[in-house]
C-alpha cells in the first residue's frame, strides 16, 4: 500500500481504514482528518530531532486509542498506521487494526541510520547553544 495522505486521496485512505477497522469503531481511527493529525503529530516529532532537509526516509508509526482506567483490563481494538515521509509529504504503508491495553495510543518516529546520527549532531549543537555544556 503507498497511499499519499493528502486531499486526492480521501477516499483511498478512508477504504484502507475502513478495511483495517473492519466493525470496529471505539479506539481506531476513522477519518481521514484523523490521520492528518497523526501526520501533523509525527511533523512535531521530527521537528524536535532534524532539520527538515533530513526528513526523508523518516517512518512513523501511529497506533489509535486514548488512555483508560486501568481498571479497564481488556484489550481493545485500535488502528496502526504506518507513515514514510517522502521529502514532501506522508505517504501511508501500512494500516492494521492491533490491540491495545489500558495506556492506549501512541506515535513513534522511526530514523535511517544516517538521520540518527544527524538527530544526536543536531541535539549536541542545541543543547550546547544553550551553555549547558
Amino acid at each position: 500500500m503507498k497511499i499519499a495522505i493528502d486531499y486526492k486521496n480521501v477516499e483511498q485512505v478512508k477504504h484502507a481504514l475502513s478495511a483495517a477497522n473492519g466493525r470496529s469503531c471505539q479506539h481506531t481511527f476513522n477519518t481521514v482528518w484523523e490521520v492528518q493529525n497523526c501526520a501533523a503529530d509525527a511533523v512535531e516529532k521530527l521537528r524536535e530531532l532534524l532539520p527538515a532537509s533530513y526528513w526523508k526516509g523518516a517512518i512513523a508509526v501511529c497506533v489509535s486509542g486514548e488512555k483508560v482506567s486501568r481498571n479497564y483490563r481488556m484489550k481493545r481494538n485500535a488502528t496502526k498506521l504506518v507513515m514514510k515521509f517522502n521529502g514532501e509529504q506522508w505517504i501511508l504503508t501500512a494500516c492494521e487494526q492491533v490491540q491495545v491495553g489500558y495506556s492506549g495510543g501512541s506515535i513513534e518516529i522511526l530514523l535511517t541510520a544516517k538521520q540518527e546520527e544527524k538527530a544526536l549532531d543536531f541535539f549536541l549543537t542545541k543543547f550546547k547553544r544553550q551553555g549547558n555544556i
